[in-house]
């Protein structure tokens, strides 16, 4: 929310996930359409393209001249040696694979190294990597037959159902961006099409009534701010919600406010939303 409800009194936003899930949410790269690349000598410079495949769920592997199989999965990239010798990648400025993710899946937002990991001399500093993009730099280092490196890989899904404050009410297609005239000083009929708060307010709340147990909700009203806040221009994509009486002095106690939005049925890495 770019603009948040600034009172004297405490602000909860209550999220309820209550629309039904019908948003893609991509499990980790399962699904996802990737290119593997062999570059070298140097991190710009492509030796060949390995391949171009979707992921699926037992993941997408390119063999590398017959030395090394390069797997990655939903969740994982490895690098196994089935050469029946030892593999030596030579010394350069960079020696190794790039994983490109041309369509699909989630953003890529951290990499560990997994403890399956057998190969001598690799670190977090031969790993480089952005939301679509893994490097992997192997020079100087000597494989012996066998699984060598695998990495594990986080992701980021965006939740897209959950629509900004003083926007009209969202349809089949999500949120609308179209705003809700905001009412003047003093108060008006304009509502958010998404956004409720609780009513009565304030409320009683403690920690033996949560605020997720409050049923009684109505819209919430579209706002005009105090002059000295930020200016509904500020933004073209939401608005200021608040009491309808917002601009006077207001009983201190929990303003709840709460919004609909689809939780998927599995969360990147596969697990099933608990919380």
């Amino acid at each position: 929310m770019k603009k948040p409800l600034l009172f004297p009194a405490v602000l909860l936003a209550a999220l309820m996930p209550a629309l039904p899930a019908g948003n893609a949410f991509a499990q980790g790269l399962t699904g996802a359409t990737v290119k593997i690349d062999y570059l070298y000598p140097t991190i710009k410079a492509v030796y060949t393209t390995l391949g171009t495949g979707k992921v699926t769920n037992s993941g997408y592997t390119v063999n590398a001249f017959g030395n090394d199989d390069y797997t990655v999965t939903g969740s994982t990239i490895s690098v196994t040696t089935v050469n029946t010798q030892d593999v030596t990648y030579t010394e350069a400025d960079f020696n190794g694979y790039r994983l490109s993710v041309l369509s699909g899946g989630a953003s890529i937002t951290n990499i560990t190294i997994d403890p399956a990991t057998t190969q001598a001399g690799f670190g977090p500093e031969r790993i480089s990597f952005d939301a679509t993009h893994v490097y992997l730099n192997m020079e100087r280092l000597v494989s012996p037959p066998g699984l060598n490196v695998k990495l594990d890989l986080d992701f980021t899904s965006t939740v897209t159902g959950l629509c900004n404050s003083g926007q009209t009410a969202a349809t089949s297609s999500g949120c609308t961006g179209v705003l809700v005239p905001p009412n003047p000083d003093g108060g008006g009929p304009s509502r958010d099409g998404n956004w409720d708060i609780a009513y009565p307010y304030p409320l009683p709340l403690s920690r033996i009534k949560p605020p997720c147990m409050v049923t009684s909700y109505i819209p919430a009203w579209v706002d005009t701010p105090n002059g000295s806040w930020l200016p509904n221009n500020a933004s073209t994509a939401s608005e200021w919600i608040m009491p309808f009486d917002g601009e006077n002095d207001l009983g201190q106690g929990w303003y709840a406010y709460r919004a609909n939005f689809p939780i998927p049925s599995a969360l990147p890495g596969g697990g099933v939303p608990t919380g």
